[in-house]
């Protein structure tokens, strides 16, 4: 039967990889073809309709099949589908990537050991990947130059074996500073997740990066540094610094390479990410949120976060028709891995639009994601529902197995004095009166999602 690997193969095949499935199809008379044919035109099919769908199909086209051969016929197929998908995705891919094919060729030739046509291949390669700006690819077909070098024998070669030995020098440095920048990269998005990981030995990190920046050539690595360093001091005045170091020295960078464009993706997103949790204005958030969307062609990701902090912004704006017709033109952003985004985003515009049934189903399953932001936003919503209602039982343990959950998580850094807050507002029934006589003693900054959290007891934050 049909895994979840062919299901996913299928979920993600683009319109190209698609048509060309569709093309391989329609090009041979097997009729594993008109199946495979049929299976990947299924619109919007789940895995268990996939399943039903392939079992049909094995009983038509092999009516004499026994019970015990069924299954085996399915697991066969299944295998072979997913090997034709697999090959369709390879050859559009090495049609794009030059320099990966020419080394594959080249790998699968050597123990021919036709030095003639291995030099080609090296050396289309080492083209390529100029132009690909692919460092690995260059790297690769820099050694295979060099051992065509020496396997000539020949002193006329050692000159440019020397050269492109300084050339392979080059390239391992600049591979060693971008291992270093991803290094610190990883190390200060752990930090933002969960900054207990990293407390114990901040310092010694902040300053592993300045030396790094002082030393390093590579302009755009120094800007990664300089974000590294701003996440981690993403709540003090070194975060200003750092971010503003870092747009300094992209805005001095003349070509927009690959490499530029998802550092600038990067820097964008986090800044979007940041000012949420500061309390920027939801139409702040969505200008933040174009940007990247807007670029999204010469970036190398679909960035499916951005639009949901837009579709948020604008479910937050109470433009609830708006919110539901993005989120079906922009299906692309929403799916299998990312239903866990739909499905909030869907949860509150349900509870905006009082349809409490639907709310609840959305919502409480998210509370038990492992994921924090969805979690924690998930439990506060709900418990915002249903202190709306006339009685609810669940209520105060919910609220007490939220309390829990936020002192288990109390390393989760962003949101986390807005969190506490609306808990102990929905916790204690006499915080209200104290709020409204001292407020300014109680409020920490608050995302608008927190401010629409609070809305209903006409809480009034100031938002940037």
């Amino acid at each position: 039967m049909i895994g979840q690997k062919l299901h996913e193969l299928i979920n993600e095949l683009t319109i190209q990889e698609h048509k060309a499935v569709i093309d391989l199809c329609n090009s041979g008379s097997d009729k594993r073809f008109k199946i495979l044919r049929r299976l990947i035109n299924l619109k919007n099919a789940t895995l268990e309709e996939r399943n039903a769908f392939l079992h049909n199909e094995v009983l038509f086209f092999w009516s004499s099949i026994t019970i015990k051969e069924l299954d085996l016929k399915k697991r066969r197929l299944v295998s072979f589908f997913s090997d034709e998908i697999e090959n369709v995705i390879l050859s559009l891919y090495l049609e794009k990537n030059k320099s990966t094919r020419q080394l594959l060729l080249a790998e699968a030739k050597i123990s021919n050991g036709n030095l003639d046509l291995l030099g080609h291949y090296y050396h289309r390669a080492y083209q390529k990947a100029g132009e690909e700006e692919n460092t690995i690819s260059k790297l690769i077909s820099l050694k295979g130059k060099i051992r065509m070098g020496y396997a000539a024998q020949s002193e006329k070669e050692l000159s440019k074996i020397k050269s492109l030995n300084e050339e392979l020098f080059e390239v391992l440095n600049i591979m060693n500073e971008k291992s270093i920048s991803e290094y610190y990269e990883n190390l200060s998005n752990i930090f933002l997740e969960k900054n207990s990981l990293i407390d114990s030995n901040k310092a010694q990190v902040e300053n592993e990066i300045l030396n790094y920046i002082t030393k390093i050539k590579s302009p755009l690595i120094k800007a990664s540094l300089h974000i590294s360093l701003a996440k981690l001091n993403y709540n003090a005045d070194a975060y200003d610094s750092n971010f503003e170091s870092a747009k300094k020295i992209l805005r001095s960078i003349s070509k927009r390479t690959n490499e530029y464009n998802d550092l600038e993706r990067k820097m964008i997103f986090l800044e979007l990410r940041l000012k949420f949790f500061s309390g920027a204005r939801p139409e702040t958030l969505i200008s933040i949120s174009n940007d990247i969307i807007n670029g999204q062609n010469i970036y190398s990701v679909i960035n499916n976060n951005a639009m949901f902090y837009k579709i948020l912004s604008i479910i937050l704006k109470d433009n609830l028709v708006l919110a539901k017709t993005m989120m079906e033109e922009n299906s692309v952003y929403f799916k299998e891995d990312s239903q866990l985004l739909k499905d909030f985003l869907n949860g509150i515009i349900a509870e905006k639009e009082d349809d409490i049934k639907k709310a609840l189903h959305l919502l409480q399953p998210l509370m038990y994601t492992s994921n924090h932001f969805f979690s924690v936003f998930s439990r506060l919503t709900v418990i915002k529902i249903k202190m709306s209602l006339p009685y609810d039982s669940n209520l105060d343990s919910l609220i007490d197995s939220t309390s829990r959950y936020l002192r288990v998580n109390e390393h989760n850094p962003l949101g986390k004095e807005a969190n506490e807050f609306v808990l102990k507002f929905f916790k204690s029934k006499n915080f209200r009166h104290q709020l409204n006589q001292n407020y300014e003693d109680y409020i920490p900054v608050l995302s608008s999602f927190h401010q629409y959290l609070l809305s209903d007891f006409k809480i009034l934050v100031g938002q940037k």
